[in-house]
C-alpha cells in the first residue's frame, strides 16, 4: 500500500518544498547547509528519494518544520479502542480551534496505522480510512490546502478499495470531488462524484452529505437545476437520519443541508 506507492515520500517531499519556499531559501542554499548536492534536495522534494534520521532532524531544526510531519515520531501500536480515542480527542481539538493539535494527532494515527497495516493488522485498515477521512478533512480546514487534502482522499481511496467498502469509498471519492471543486477543477469533481457509488449498501447520510456537495459543483458551473435536484434529495435523504446503516460521524441532516459552507470545525 502506502509504502510501496511512495506517498510519504512524495508527502515529504511536499512538505520540504513548502518550509523552504516559506522560509525564502534556495534549493542551492539548503543544500549547501545539509552539504548535500543540489540533486539531493531536488529529489527529496520530487519525492524520489528521502532525507536520512540525522538529516530530517537538521531540516526540522533549519526550516522550522514539526517533527510529526517528516514521520520523526514515537512508534505507537494502536488498538482499535485506543484508535477511537485518539480520534475523539482530535476532533474535540478540531471543534475547540486547537488546529495544531488536531493535525498532530491526525498525523500520528495514519503514520503508525500506516505501518501496522502494512506489517499485516489488516484488522486496522478501516481505523486508516477513518484517519485519513479526518486528516483530509482537518487539513482543508486549517491549511487551507485543499491539493494537500486531495492526496489523503486518494490514499483514502485506496484503502477502501482494499477493503471493498463502499461507505468509506463513497466519502473518498465525494470528497476528493470537492476538493477538485475547490481547485475550480469542475471537470475532475463531476469524474470523482459521479464515480462514488451509491447504492443501498451505501449510508443514507453518506449518500445524503454526496449529493449536497455535488449540488455545490453544479451550482458554480451555473446548472441551477441539477443542483436544486441534489439540494433536494440531500435534504431528503438527511431527513431519514433513523435509518442509517453506519457510526461514521457525517455532519449532514435536514438543517444542515442548506447550511452556507463554514469556515471552521467539524461540519461534514
Amino acid at each position: 500500500m502506502s509504502k510501496q506507492d511512495g506517498w510519504f515520500t512524495r508527502r515529504e517531499g511536499q512538505i520540504i518544498k513548502e518550509a523552504r519556499n516559506k522560509n525564502k531559501e534556495t534549493q542551492e542554499a539548503l543544500a549547501e547547509y545539509m552539504d548535500v548536492d543540489v540533486r539531493t534536495v531536488r529529489n527529496w522534494e520530487n519525492g524520489a528519494t528521502t532525507p536520512d534520521l540525522r538529516q530530517k532532524r537538521l531540516l526540522v531544526t533549519h526550516l522550522s518544520i514539526s517533527p510529526a510531519l517528516l514521520g520523526l515520531i514515537a512508534q505507537t501500536n494502536f488498538t482499535l479502542e485506543t484508535v477511537q480515542k485518539q480520534l475523539s480527542e482530535a476532533k474535540s481539538f478540531l471543534d475547540n480551534g486547537a488546529f495544531t493539535s488536531a493535525c498532530s494527532i491526525g498525523n500520528t494515527l495514519v503514520v503508525n496505522l500506516t505501518r501496522q497495516v502494512d506489517d499485516g493488522e489488516i484488522s486496522l485498515m478501516s481505523s486508516l480510512a477513518y484517519a485519513l477521512y479526518f486528516l483530509g478533512h482537518a487539513t482543508s480546514i486549517v491549511e487551507n490546502d485543499p491539493v494537500k487534502a486531495l492526496g489523503f482522499y486518494k490514499e483514502m481511496e485506496k484503502v477502501a478499495r482494499e477493503l471493498q467498502d463502499n461507505n468509506w469509498l463513497c466519502l473518498a471519492l465525494t470528497y476528493e470531488g470537492e476538493m477538485y471543486r475547490r481547485q475550480g477543477k469542475h471537470a475532475e469533481a463531476f469524474s470523482a462524484f459521479k464515480s462514488a457509488p451509491q447504492g443501498p449498501d451505501v449510508d443514507i447520510l453518506i449518500r445524503s452529505n454526496h449529493a449536497q456537495l455535488l449540488a455545490r459543483n453544479y451550482g458554480k458551473t451555473h446548472r441551477r437545476r441539477e443542483a436544486i435536484e441534489a439540494m433536494s434529495l440531500a435534504r431528503d435523504l438527511a431527513c431519514k437520519n433513523e435509518e442509517r446503516t453506519s457510526d461514521i460521524y457525517i455532519c449532514c441532516n435536514e438543517f444542515s443541508v442548506y447550511a452556507p459552507t463554514p469556515t471552521n470545525g467539524v461540519s461534514h
